[in-house]
């Protein structure tokens, strides 16, 4: 995996990224993989373990792709986020609306 940081590519052997606001919100890159982010970048843990250097770090990302000729992008679009910070809310207001637009049309029939 490649993470380009200031143009400047880095090597790393595997990652896993969580994303907030996705159904599925694991990617995991092997190596080979390419991930380009934009963001501000908030290094929480680093730690050398057996003969591996393990960093942590939260990303608040504008921009992130993964893939070289095919890029797609991992952050969630605007109605992931809602599905997935707000269903049971969603969904009531949808069935409510449902609910008032049957009585406003029962309501004018009458």
């Amino acid at each position: 995996m490649l993470l380009h940081a200031h143009g400047e590519p880095s090597s790393l052997l595997s990652c896993t990224v969580f994303v907030e606001g996705r159904k599925a919100g694991v990617e995991t890159i092997v190596s080979g993989d390419v991930l380009e982010v934009e963001g501000k970048a908030y290094l929480r843990e680093l730690t050398y373990q057996d003969d591996s250097l393990h960093l942590r770090m939260s990303i608040e990302a504008s921009r992130a792709e993964l893939g070289l000729s095919r890029k797609r992008t991992i952050l969630p679009t605007w109605l992931d986020a809602l599905l997935s910070r707000w269903p049971n809310e969603l969904y009531s207001a949808i069935v409510a609306l449902a609910g008032l637009m049957i009585g406003l049309w029962r309501w004018w029939k009458t």
